[in-house]
């Protein structure tokens, strides 16, 4: 199953995303599908070297927000591999998961194309979950 451009935009272009009821706080995720207007799947990629090897605490929270904007029970969170480990966070008090992926960019372009297939795999079958109902 393909995604169209305009299901896939960068920044939720096209799409209002707000934090907030007041809207004031406007949201603009690397990634997110939309079906029939609705969001399915948000996640954000990191391209900085960090320190250590969790996810750090800004980018937990912007894809929490994104979460809590979106009513979307997970949210991922695409790392260099080396940066961080693989994981997925279970934030307590408001049933969300934020969970961390990584990619090996010094894999032939071959190699590194299965890994990205892999997790938009894995996009595709939690967004199935989030489809408003045919």
């Amino acid at each position: 199953m393909g995604v169209k451009g305009d299901s896939f935009p960068k920044g939720a272009k096209g799409y209002r995303l707000w934090l907030d009821r007041g809207r004031r706080v406007k949201l603009e995720p690397d990634l997110s599908w939309w079906d029939s207007g609705r969001c399915v799947f948000v996640g954000d990629v990191k391209y900085k070297v960090t320190a250590g090897t969790g996810a750090k605490n800004p980018d937990a929270y912007q894809v929490l927000a994104y979460t809590v904007a979106t009513g979307l029970e997970t949210g991922l969170l695409i790392y260099a591999e080396g940066e961080v480990e693989e994981h997925v966070h279970d934030i307590q008090g408001v049933d969300k998961k934020i969970e961390v992926r990584t990619l090996d960019l010094s894999l032939e372009p071959d190699h590194l194309l299965t890994s990205i297939r892999s997790i938009a795999d894995g996009i595709r079958v939690r967004s199935m979950r989030e489809r408003p109902a045919a």
